[in-house]
């Protein structure tokens, strides 16, 4: 298997969510490789501040010519086994880095769903939220040149647009509720990430179980 580096971590958090940063520095204790805080950017609308900020960990990844990235935000909320499998995924993401141009460890109303990989249970799908997320160089200019702070929507809007994007069941990481900095209200998004994990699982069963039968009949099908 061709050999890989670990992926640099970013973590966008703004100045004044010292809160933020500690929490973000608990959830990362002991990663498995450097974590580095961006300062986010501050825009009104809150979503053109978050745009600003990870079109500027893009960039600087571009100028570093970082072979692939993992950019968090502050409110990421890691689950119990998350570190652990998103490790063992990566010699896996790497060798079929030219299949997809973002790993995304936890997605909100996923559509468009295909399984890539039922034992790994890797999904290429379409969806929402920009917490956890792996891109690698050769998607860089992709977002670079074709999403722009005059753009007038999101960058996870134009990541599901544009992208090829695969995540994984369970989540890796969700997004903790509390205060957005993005909306300015509370936002509470767990009940949104149970259900596109329920349409993972339903999604991975049924393909096992039609590949399972398809399996099952050819065998039984003699020889002419």
């Amino acid at each position: 298997m061709q050999m890989y580096s670990l992926p640099p971590t970013f973590v966008i958090n703004l100045n004044e969510r010292v809160d933020r940063y500690h929490h973000i520095q608990q959830q990362f204790h002991n990663w498995f490789s450097p974590v580095e805080r961006i300062s986010a950017v501050r825009m009104t609308p809150g979503w053109k501040g978050c745009t600003a900020s990870h079109l500027k960990c893009i960039q600087l990844a571009k100028e570093r010519d970082y072979p692939w990235l993992l950019i968090t935000e502050d409110d990421c909320l890691l689950m119990e086994d998350g570190k652990r499998a998103f490790r063992d995924l990566l010699p896996f993401l790497w060798l079929n880095r030219d299949r997809w141009d973002i790993f995304n460890g936890g997605l909100t109303w996923v559509n468009s769903t295909s399984v890539i990989d039922i034992e790994k249970r890797i999904f290429q799908t379409k969806g929402f939220q920009t917490h956890f997320y792996l891109i690698h160089k050769k998607a860089y200019d992709t977002v670079l040149s074709g999403h722009s702070l005059d753009s007038t929507i999101p960058i996870d809007v134009f990541y599901r647009d544009n992208l090829l994007i695969w995540t994984t069941e369970p989540f890796i990481a969700k997004q903790m509720p509390g205060e957005s900095d993005i909306v300015c209200e509370h936002a509470d998004y767990l009940g949104q990430y149970a259900d596109a994990e329920v349409i993972l699982s339903n999604m991975l069963l049924a393909n096992a179980t039609a590949t399972a039968t398809a399996t099952a009949t050819a065998t039984a099908t003699p020889a002419p």
